[in-house]
């Protein structure tokens, strides 16, 4: 079993996988904010991403 974490640019996302019976057992995701940068880019703080990610892969 892998459990696999993506954190993107508009949400973090967890997927759980039986490698074994080639099948994917869970999946979940959730929002994270964006900050506007300089010169109207978007930006994302990294100590945002362990809170998203938490609760996803509590019990």
């Amino acid at each position: 079993m892998y459990i696999g974490v993506d954190c993107g640019t508009q949400s973090t996302k967890v997927v759980v996988v039986d490698v074994d019976a080639g099948r994917i057992l869970g999946e979940a995701s959730r929002p994270h904010a964006l900050s506007e940068g300089t010169h109207a880019r978007r930006e994302q703080d990294p100590t945002g991403w362990r809170p998203s990610a938490a609760p996803l892969l509590a019990p």
